[in-house]
Order: structure tokens, then C-alpha cells, then sequence
């Protein structure tokens, strides 16, 4: 029952895995493009964190924003005494996560959506609807999903702050989870998150499906990975990934674990600026 998370700080590491995933994303292009690949099962960062206290944002991401829908949220479980798995799907909205929010909805699912802001510039229906699902979960996931790591202190600040206040001005949410874009980030950026009141959160499982495009495909890629804690990285652009999730939300259920929010798998307590990769378990 014990708590991985957050990320021990280890500086410039790279494992084989990152090496042959960064290979992978400069030949298939990255979320902005339409063409995603945030990483890999084990991402790393580039640095040592800073890590630090939490900052003065609000105390969720959970939206307040009255639903007009007839959906409830998902009751609150202690990932301490139940096996969680948490959904996470990056790079959107897009014109595909509105059918995605559909099955989350029917399966009384809580899902986190780290939103890129020039997509929700495209689709800001999309994000406003996402704040008014219950049990949904609006997150920073930069403005225009670079390698933060390869920017100035100045463009990282304009990445991270700049989404942090276009998702609060077009849904009334202030994000408190960051995800760096390839999993890639550094002291300078964890400062950054730090002083915007965020965590950031990397994964433990990854559906891959920036490199497999067949929805049978994506879950037989993901269940193996799945263990008590575990943060599903995936991608709501992808049709096939969308068409995948009610097989892979039976299929987890079957396996014994219970869908939870970030917030809920993360203890609802997780320190601005500090890394967690994984939940409480």
C-alpha cells in the first residue's frame, strides 16, 4: 500500500526506452501537428526538480461549472484500500472528444484532459463542454506542445502560464496538474509549474497509440502495463483510440480495478512542482 509517487529527482538521466521513443516522436511529429507521441511508459525528466510547496492556485481542477447534462460524478474512492487506474488523454480538444466524453459518461468514468491551447482556440465548445462534465478533470498541457526542455526561461514561462490562463478565461478552470510535452521537463520548467500552483504528472502506462492505429491494437497494448496506480497516458485526436476506450474500460473493470480521477489516485493531495508518474496503491 505504499505511495511511489512523486518521481525522485535524478539528474540527466536517459533511459534506452526515452532514447528509442525520442527517436520515434522526431520521425512522427508531435500533438500541435495532429500526429501525437508524448513518450513512453517510463518517461523521464531531462533534470533535477525543484520540486517546492504548493502554490496559491485553487484546491481542484474538478469543474465548477454547472453541467447541463444529466450525469453525476463518480463517487470519490481511497486508492489505498482499491486497486485505481486513472485515464488521462492528451493534446486535445479536438473534434473527436466530444464522442469520447459520451462513453465516459454512460460508463460513469473520471477522465483528466491535458489540454494544448492552440486546439482549444479551435475548439473551445470542446473545452467548456469538458468543464461542465462531471468527474472531468481540465489540465495544462502547453500552448503549443514543444520541448520545453530545448526553451528559454522566457518561452517556457509563455507555454505553461499562457495555457494556464486561456484554459481559466474560455472555462472558468485553473488547471492544477501540468504534463510536459514528450514527458520532457527540468528544474526551470517544474519551477514554472511550481509558481502556477501545478504538479506535474507523467505516466505508467502508455496506450502507444501515436504508433498503433487499430483500437484491438491499443488495448492489448495497454492491459499488461496496468498495475494498482497506474496513469494511462493516451490521446483523444486519435479515432482509434477513442473507438478503443469502452473495450478498455470493460476490460480494466474485469481485471478488478476502479476508473478514479487524478485527484482521487494521487491522494487529492499532490505538491505543486514535484513529478508523480504513478498513484497511491
Amino acid at each position: 500500500m505504499a505511495f511511489t509517487g512523486p518521481v525522485a529527482p535524478t539528474p540527466f538521466r536517459l533511459f534506452p526506452a526515452l532514447l528509442a521513443c525520442t527517436l520515434a516522436l522526431l520521425i512522427g511529429g508531435c500533438a500541435a501537428q495532429q500526429q501525437s507521441a508524448d513518450g513512453s511508459p517510463t518517461p523521464a525528466r531531462t533534470s533535477v526538480p525543484t520540486g517546492g510547496s504548493p502554490g496559491a492556485g485553487p484546491t481542484s481542477t474538478r469543474a465548477t461549472t454547472t453541467s447541463t447534462s444529466s450525469a453525476t460524478a463518480p463517487a470519490q474512492v481511497d486508492c489505498r484500500k482499491k486497486k485505481c487506474v486513472a485515464l488521462t488523454f492528451d493534446d486535445g480538444p479536438g473534434p473527436l472528444t466530444e464522442g469520447l466524453l459520451d462513453t465516459l459518461v454512460k460508463e460513469n468514468v473520471p477522465a483528466t484532459f491535458f489540454l494544448v491551447g492552440n486546439m482549444i482556440k479551435q475548439h473551445p465548445g470542446v473545452a467548456r463542454r469538458i468543464a461542465s462534465t462531471p468527474g472531468m478533470t481540465i489540465a495544462d498541457h502547453t500552448v503549443s506542445h514543444p520541448m520545453l526542455t530545448k526553451l528559454g526561461a522566457a518561452a517556457v514561462k509563455r507555454e505553461i502560464v499562457g495555457n494556464t490562463r486561456l484554459i481559466r478565461n474560455v472555462t472558468g478552470v485553473s488547471p492544477r496538474f501540468l504534463r510536459p510535452p514528450y514527458g520532457l521537463h527540468h528544474a526551470r520548467v517544474d519551477d514554472v509549474a511550481r509558481r502556477q500552483g501545478q504538479a506535474v504528472v507523467l505516466w505508467s502506462a502508455a496506450a502507444l497509440d501515436w504508433q498503433y492505429d487499430k483500437p484491438a491494437k491499443i488495448v492489448s497494448v495497454t492491459m499488461p502495463q496496468l498495475a494498482p496506480g497506474a496513469i494511462v497516458l493516451a490521446h483523444d485526436i486519435h479515432p482509434w483510440t477513442v473507438k478503443a476506450v469502452p473495450t478498455l474500460i470493460t476490460k480494466i473493470r474485469a481485471k478488478g480495478y476502479t476508473l478514479v480521477s487524478l485527484d482521487d489516485i494521487l491522494g487529492g493531495h499532490p505538491k505543486a512542482g514535484l513529478t508523480y508518474a504513478r498513484g497511491e496503491h
